[in-house]
C-alpha cells in the first residue's frame, strides 16, 4: 500500500504553498499512485513525489510533466514556476537557475566564454587575415548573425584589444579606450554595435568626429593600431555617406552570414558535450531544418537551447523539450510571455513603459534596442521587480549604470512587443522627445529656455493626458514647468492685450485719429479672427489625429470641422489621410453591447447580423443600408449562420434557443426547444439537410425542416465551436481539451486532434478540406493535416485566439485573438502579413468573410466593423515593403520585399496578380522595383543580382547584373537603356536590346542616386561625395551643379525644367531646387534634425513626395518648397514611394504594407462626407465642409 504524503504546513511559505497546489492536482485527478503518474509523466515515481515534496522547487520540466499527467493547464502552471522562481532568487533562496548551462540564450558570448564558442573557427580566421593585411576591417552581417559573439569571444582572445560600444557620446567612450593605452601601444580597437554612432548618438559633428578619429588611428604612423567595427548590415548606406569610412569598408570587409549545415551542429554539440550532457540525433536535425541558411537566426537558436537545456530530462536534450520551449520560433515569445503574464496589472505595465523606453524606433532600418541610463527610470520597488524579472529570464542586461535589451532579437520575435510599437509608435516619439528635452533642460541647469512652448507642448500635453504613468519624476517635473511657463506667458500676453484694448478705448475719443484707430482696430480684429481659426484648425486636426486609431466617425467628423475653420496644412494631412486609409470602411450599428457573429448570404451582398432582442438585421454591405429584418418573440440572438444555398437563415439566442427561416419570403420555418445553456456557434451542413448547434451542454444536429433533434455526436461535454467539412462527410468540433473529427456517415469518431494546452476556441476546415485550424489558450494557431491527423504548423500570437478563419480561396487565414485584434497569415509561407485594427479599442470578437473574399465583418462592442478589400492597403508581404512602383500602362501596382519577393497587384480589386517568391533574408538589401516607362518590364535587385522582367507576369527576361551590390537603377524615357549604379562607385548602361553595356565611374568618387531628364538627354548624379552632377548622355560631358552639396538623391521636375536633390549637413536635411538649364539654385527647404530621404515629383509638377524614414509622407508645394500635406496612417516607417499617372501616391512600408493616397482635396473631402452619411450611421448632422459637396 503506498505510503501517504508527509502533511505540508503552508503558512505563509510560497514553496509550500506551491507543492500544496501541486498536490490539489493530483487529487482532482483522482489521486493516481504516482507509479502510474510516472508512466504517464516519463519521470520516476521518487521524482513526481519529491516534486510536491515542498523541500525545493522542481525543475520546470518535471512540474510540467507532472501537471500533464494529472490533467492540468501547463500553461498556468509554467507561468507559476517562474513566479516563484524569481520570488525565491530575489528572497536569496534556491531555485533551478541556469548554473551550468552550455547555452547563453539571448546574451552575445564574451571574451571569458571563448572555450565554448564553437561552429565560426573559419570565419573568425578570415577576420584575423583582412586583420593582418589591412589596419581597418569592417564586419557585417544581419541583426542575429553572431557579429558580437564573433568579436567578443572569437576575434578578441588572445589580441592586445579594447572593446567599446559607441553609445550616445562615441568620443567620450573612444577617448577613455584609448586613454588606458599609451599611444605607442600594439592595439586592436574593436568597436561592436557600431551603428549606435547613427540611433543613439544625436549630435552630428560628434558623430563625424568619431569616424574621422577611428580612421585616423587606423592610419597613424604613431604604433601599429588596428580597427574592426562590427556594424548592422542595413546600416551599411548610412556608413556609406562618409567618404572616408565608405572607402575604408570598401577595402577590407567580412561579411556574417548565417551558419552552414557543417558549422551549425558543433554550435550546438560541442558546448553540451562540454557541460555533460547529450543532444538527441532527432533533436539536432530538426534545429538543423529550422535553422540553416536563415541569416539572423543564431539568438534565437541559442535561446532555444538555453530553453530546452532547462527542460532537460536527465542530461539529454529532447525533441519534447525543444517542442515545449516554442522551438526556434516561438521560444523568445513564450520566455517573454511567461515572465510578463507572471506579473500582477500594475507590474505589467510597468514592464510595457520599460520594454517601450529600451527601443530606438527606426529610421529605414528595423528598431534597435537603447542603451538606457539607471537614471532615467524611476526608482521604485515596481520598476526594480520587472527589471529583475526580465534579466533573470535574460531579456534584459543590467550593469551598475545602465539597462538595455539583450538582443534585437526580442523585438523581432516577441508579436507582443511588435504589437505594442505598432499601436504606440506616434505616442513612443513623442515619449521620446520628452525625455530627450527633459535631458537637455537638466544639462543646462533647468534654463527656462529649454523648456516646451507651443505646438510641441501642446501635443506632448494631450498624450501626457492618456499616459500620465509612462512618465519618470524628471519628464513630469519637465512638463509641469513648461505648462506653468506658457500659463504666464499667455497671463503676460492677456495683460498686454488688455492695456490694448484700453489704449484703443482712450484714443477713440479723439476725433482726429477716430478713423486710423478704427482702421487699425478692424485690422487687428481681422488677424485675431484669422489667428483664432487657424488656432482651432490646428487643435481639431490633432483631436482627429488622435482619434484615427479609436473612434474613425469622430476622426472623420474632426478633419472636416478643422478644415472647414481653416485650410491648414494639418487639417488637409488629416482630411488626405483619413480619406486613403481607415482603420475600417464602415461601422453598422448594433442595438446590443452583447459581442455576437453575423453572417453573409452566398451572394456577398448582405450581411446577417444580431440586432436588438428578437431582431436579426439584413445589411446591405454595398450600400451600408438596413434591407429588412427578422423579427419575432425571442431573446438575443448571438451567432447567425445562412446555408450554402441562400435559401435558409438559422439565429441561436442566449435563451438557448435556435430558430429558422426561409429567406425569400422571411418566413419562420422551424423553432427548436430551448436548452440550458447559450448557442456559441451554428453551422450548416454543405447539403443543407442539418444545422450543427454548439453550446456548452452538447453538440446537436438539427433537422433544418423542422429543427428535431437528429444526432449528438461526441460526449456530451460540450462545444464552443464546430466547423463541416467541405465535402459534408465530417463534423469538427471542440470537445473537452481537443477537437474531435466525427464522421456523418458511420455516426463514429474517426480521430482527435489532441490540445495539451487545454481548451479550444475555434476550429475551421480549409476551403479544400485538407486542412483544419484550431485555437484556443495556446497563444497560437495550429494547423493540421486531415488525412493524416497530423500537426503541420503552428502560427504564434501574442494572447489566446478566439477565432480562427480561412478565407475562400484558401491562401490566407484570419485570427482573432482576445484583445480583438484581427491577424492576416499567409498560409502558403506560414508567415503574418499584417492585421486589420490600429487599435483594439473595439475589440473584434468574431470575424466572417463574404464568400467572394472581398468583404469582412467582425463583431465590437461599438457595431459591426466592415472592411472591404477594394479600399485596404495591399496586404501581402512577410517581410518589410522595400519598394513599390506603378506601371505607367497596364495601372498595376509592383511591390518587392526585404526578402527578395515581387507582387504585382491590380489596383483596383488589391488582389495580387503575379509573384515572384523570396530568397530569405540576406544582408544585402533588395532594390527596386523599376518599371519601364513603356509598361514592359519590371526589374529589381536582391543579393548582388539584377533581373529583368515581364511587367505583367513577372517572368524573368534576363540576368542583368550578378555579383555586384546595386544602389539605384532608372530606365531611359525610350525604356531602351537601363542606368544603374553598381558597387556604388560605377554606372553601368545596359542596351536592353542586346545586353551589351558601357561603364562610367565617378572620378575619385561613388555614385548614390541617378534619374534621367524627361527627354532622356541628360542623367543626373548624386555622389558619395556629397555632389551633384549632370551627364550629357549624348556627348559624356559632364557639369558639376553643386560641389559640397550632400546630396542623397536626384530628380527632374516632370517639365524637365527643374532639378532637385535632398541633402543633408550639419544635422539639418534640405530639399535643394536649381534651374535646370542654367544650374542656378532657385530654391531650398531647411528642417533642422530633420532628413529628407527621397524625393518624387507628381505628375502634374505640383507637389514633392517625400519621407523621413518614420511612419509618414510629407508633401511640399514644388513652387514655395512649403509643407502641403502630411500623409499618416502607417504603422511601421515608410520605405518608398510612388507616383501613378493620374497623380495617386502610392507608399510601402516596414508595417508590411504599400497604402495608396488620393491627393485631391476635393475628391478627399466628398469621400469623408459620403463616408459619414452611408457608412458610419453615426446620427450626427452632416459637418458644414459637406455643405455643397456631392456624396
Amino acid at each position: 500500500m503506498p505510503r501517504r504524503e508527509r502533511p505540508l504546513d503552508v503558512g505563509d511559505s510560497p514553496l509550500l504553498g506551491f507543492a500544496a497546489d501541486l498536490r490539489a492536482v493530483r487529487e482532482k485527478a483522482g489521486s493516481p499512485p504516482y507509479r502510474e503518474l510516472g508512466v504517464v509523466a516519463h519521470y520516476s515515481a521518487a521524482t513526481l513525489s519529491d516534486a510536491a515534496g515542498g523541500r525545493k522547487l522542481p525543475r520546470l520540466a518535471v512540474t510540467l510533466a507532472y501537471v500533464r499527467a494529472c490533467g492540468g493547464d501547463p500553461v498556468e502552471w509554467e507561468a507559476r514556476w517562474h513566479a516563484l522562481a524569481a520570488e525565491l532568487s530575489a528572497a536569496g533562496e534556491p531555485a533551478d537557475g541556469d548554473a551550468g548551462s552550455p547555452y547563453v540564450g539571448l546574451a552575445a558570448f564574451q571574451p571569458e566564454d571563448s572555450a565554448r564558442f564553437f561552429g565560426r573557427e573559419r570565419l573568425v580566421e578570415e577576420v584575423r587575415a583582412r586583420l593582418a593585411d589591412h589596419r581597418f576591417v569592417g564586419v557585417l552581417g544581419v541583426s542575429g548573425a553572431g557579429k558580437s559573439s564573433l568579436l567578443r569571444a572569437g576575434l578578441l582572445p588572445g589580441l592586445r584589444a579594447a572593446l567599446f560600444t559607441p553609445g550616445a557620446r562615441p568620443m567620450r567612450e573612444l577617448a577613455r579606450v584609448l586613454a588606458e593605452h599609451p599611444p605607442g601601444d600594439e592595439l586592436v580597437v574593436v568597436v561592436d554595435q557600431f551603428e549606435e554612432v547613427f540611433t543613439l548618438c544625436r549630435d552630428e559633428s560628434e558623430r563625424a568626429r568619431f569616424i574621422d578619429a577611428l580612421l585616423a588611428e587606423a592610419e597613424s604612423d604613431v604604433g601599429a593600431r588596428r580597427v574592426v567595427v562590427g556594424i548592422r548590415a542595413d546600416f551599411y548606406h548610412r556608413c556609406a555617406a562618409h567618404t572616408g569610412l565608405a572607402r575604408a569598408l570598401a577595402e577590407a570587409q567580412v561579411a556574417v552570414g548565417p551558419m552552414s549545415s557543417d558549422e551549425l551542429p558543433q554550435a550546438i554539440i560541442k558546448p553540451a558535450v562540454q557541460a555533460g550532457c547529450t543532444v538527441e540525433g532527432p533533436l539536432l536535425a530538426k534545429i538543423i531544418a529550422d535553422a540553416t541558411g536563415q541569416a539572423g537566426m543564431l539568438p534565437l537558436v541559442s535561446h532555444a537551447l538555453l530553453e530546452t537545456w532547462r527542460r532537460r530530462r536527465g542530461n539529454a536534450l529532447t525533441v519534447a523539450g525543444y517542442e515545449a520551449s516554442g522551438g526556434i520560433h516561438g521560444a523568445i515569445a513564450q520566455t517573454a510571455e511567461q515572465v510578463y503574464t507572471a506579473l500582477d496589472p500594475g507590474r505589467q505595465r510597468r514592464a510595457r513603459q520599460i520594454l517601450l523606453r529600451l527601443i530606438t524606433l527606426g529610421e529605414g532600418n528595423e528598431d534597435t534596442r537603447r542603451r538606457v541610463p539607471c537614471g532615467e527610470l524611476d526608482d521604485d520597488p515596481d520598476t526594480a521587480a520587472v527589471l529583475d524579472a526580465l534579466a533573470r529570464a535574460r531579456l534584459v542586461a543590467l550593469d551598475r549604470d545602465s539597462v538595455e535589451i539583450a538582443h534585437e532579437a526580442l523585438i523581432r520575435s516577441w508579436p507582443r512587443l511588435r504589437d505594442w510599437l505598432a499601436e504606440d509608435r506616434a505616442d513612443i516619439r513623442v515619449h521620446r522627445g520628452l525625455t530627450e528635452a527633459t535631458a537637455a533642460w537638466e544639462a543646462v541647469r533647468r534654463d527656462p529656455g529649454a523648456l516646451y512652448r507651443g505646438v510641441r507642448l501642446a501635443v506632448t500635453g494631450d498624450w501626457a493626458k492618456r499616459h500620465a504613468d509612462d512618465m519618470t519624476a524628471h519628464e513630469r517635473s519637465f512638463l509641469d514647468s513648461s505648462t506653468h511657463a506658457e500659463e504666464a506667458d499667455q497671463a503676460l500676453r492677456q495683460r498686454r492685450n488688455r492695456q490694448l484694448r484700453w489704449l484703443t478705448t482712450a484714443l477713440s475719443v479723439l476725433l482726429v485719429v477716430a478713423v486710423a484707430v478704427t482702421f487699425v482696430a478692424v485690422r487687428q480684429r481681422q488677424d485675431a479672427v484669422s489667428e483664432g481659426l487657424v488656432s482651432t484648425s490646428r487643435q481639431l486636426a490633432a483631436e482627429a489625429e488622435t482619434l484615427a486609431g479609436k473612434d474613425v466617425a469622430r476622426a472623420m467628423r474632426a478633419s472636416l470641422d478643422a478644415y472647414q475653420s481653416y485650410p491648414t496644412v494639418e487639417a488637409r494631412s488629416e482630411v488626405l489621410s483619413l480619406a486613403s486609409r481607415r482603420d475600417y470602411q464602415a461601422l453598422l450599428p448594433s442595438p446590443s453591447d452583447v459581442r455576437t457573429k453575423p453572417a453573409f448570404t452566398p451572394d456577398g451582398r448582405l450581411l446577417a447580423a444580431p440586432g436588438a432582442p428578437g431582431r436579426v438585421d439584413l445589411w446591405d454591405v454595398v450600400d451600408h443600408t438596413r434591407r429588412t429584418e427578422l423579427s419575432g418573440s425571442f431573446g438575443q440572438v448571438l451567432v447567425v449562420a445562412v446555408s450554402v444555398d441562400g435559401a435558409l437563415l438559422a439565429a441561436g439566442t442566449e435563451d438557448g434557443e435556435v430558430l429558422i427561416w426561409r429567406l425569400a419570403d422571411r418566413s419562420l420555418v422551424a423553432r427548436a426547444a430551448a436548452s440550458p445553456e447559450p448557442v456559441r456557434e451554428l453551422r450548416f451542413s454543405p447539403d443543407g439537410r442539418v444545422v450543427a448547434v454548439a453550446d456548452a451542454g452538447a453538440t446537436r444536429l438539427l433537422g433544418t425542416g423542422d429543427a428535431r433533434l437528429v444526432a449528438t455526436p461526441g460526449s456530451g461535454t460540450g462545444s464552443g465551436s464546430l466547423a463541416f467539412s467541405p465535402d459534408g462527410t465530417t463534423l469538427a468540433f471542440t470537445d473537452g481539451g481537443g477537437v474531435v473529427l466525427w464522421d456523418l456517415r458511420t455516426a463514429t469518431a474517426v480521430g482527435t486532434l489532441p490540445s495539451p494546452e487545454g481548451l479550444l476556441s475555434s476550429v475551421a476546415f480549409s476551403p479544400d478540406g485538407r486542412t483544419v485550424a484550431t485555437a484556443g489558450a495556446g497563444r497560437s494557431v495550429r494547423l493540421w493535416d486531415t488525412g493524416t491527423r497530423q500537426r503541420v504548423a503552428d502560427l504564434d500570437h501574442v494572447d489566446s485566439v478566439a477565432q480562427v478563419e480561412f478565407d475562400p480561396t484558401g491562401g490566407r487565414l484570419f485570427s482573432v485573438d482576445i484583445g480583438g485584434t484581427v491577424v492576416v497569415w499567409d498560409l502558403a509561407r506560414r508567415a503574418r502579413v499584417g492585421q486589420l485594427l490600429r487599435n483594439k479599442n473595439h475589440g473584434v470578437g468574431a470575424a466572417v468573410f463574404s464568400p467572394d473574399g472581398r468583404f469582412i465583418a467582425g463583431s465590437s462592442k461599438s457595431g459591426f466593423l466592415l472592411w472591404d478589400r477594394t479600399r485596404v492597403p495591399f496586404i501581402g508581404h512577410v517581410d518589410t515593403v522595400s519598394g513599390v512602383a506603378f506601371d505607367p500602362v497596364g495601372g498595376n501596382v509592383v511591390s518587392s520585399s526585404a526578402d527578395g519577393s515581387l507582387l504585382v497587384w491590380d489596383r483596383e480589386t488589391r488582389a495580387p496578380l503575379a509573384s515572384v517568391p523570396g530568397g530569405g533574408t540576406s544582408s544585402l538589401e533588395t532594390r527596386g522595383p523599376w518599371v519601364s516607362p513603356d509598361g514592359r518590364w519590371v526589374v529589381a535587385g536582391y543579393g548582388g543580382k539584377v533581373v529583368l522582367r515581364d511587367a505583367a507576369t513577372l517572368a524573368e527576361v534576363r540576368t542583368v547584373i550578378e555579383g555586384h551590390v546595386v544602389e539605384k537603377a532608372v530606365f531611359s524615357p525610350d525604356s531602351r537603356t537601363l542606368a544603374v549604379i553598381v558597387d556604388a562607385r560605377t554606372v553601368r548602361f545596359v542596351d536592353l536590346a542586346t545586353g551589351s553595356h558601357r561603364d562610367r565611374t565617378v572620378d575619385g568618387d561613388g555614385a548614390l542616386d541617378v534619374n534621367y531628364s524627361p527627354d532622356g538627354r541628360s542623367l543626373a548624379v548624386a555622389t558619395v561625395r556629397g555632389r551633384v552632377l549632370v551627364w550629357d548622355t549624348e556627348t559624356d560631358d559632364e557639369v558639376v551643379v553643386a560641389e559640397n552639396g550632400h546630396a542623397s538623391t536626384v530628380v527632374f521636375s516632370p517639365d524637365g525644367t527643374v532639378l532637385a536633390a535632398t541633402t543633408y549637413h550639419d544635422g539639418a536635411g534640405r530639399v535643394v531646387l536649381w534651374d535646370a538649364a542654367s544650374h542656378r539654385r532657385t530654391g531650398e527647404l531647411t528642417d533642422p534634425g530633420g532628413r529628407f530621404s527621397f524625393l518624387a515629383y507628381s505628375p502634374d509638377g505640383r507637389l514633392i513626395a517625400t519621407f523621413d524614414h518614420d511612419d509618414t509622407v510629407t508633401l511640399l508645394d514644388a513652387a514655395t518648397l512649403t509643407r502641403w500635406a502630411v500623409l499618416s496612417g502607417h504603422t511601421g516607417p515608410v520605405t518608398d514611394l510612388a507616383w501613378s499617372p493620374d497623380g495617386t501616391l502610392a507608399s510601402a512600408s516596414r508595417d508590411l504594407t504599400v497604402t495608396p493616397w488620393t491627393t485631391d482635396v476635393q475628391a478627399a473631402l466628398g469621400e469623408l462626407c459620403r463616408a459619414l452619411a452611408s457608412d458610419f450611421h453615426d446620427g450626427g448632422a452632416p459637418p458644414a465642409a459637406c455643405a455643397g459637396l456631392s456624396s
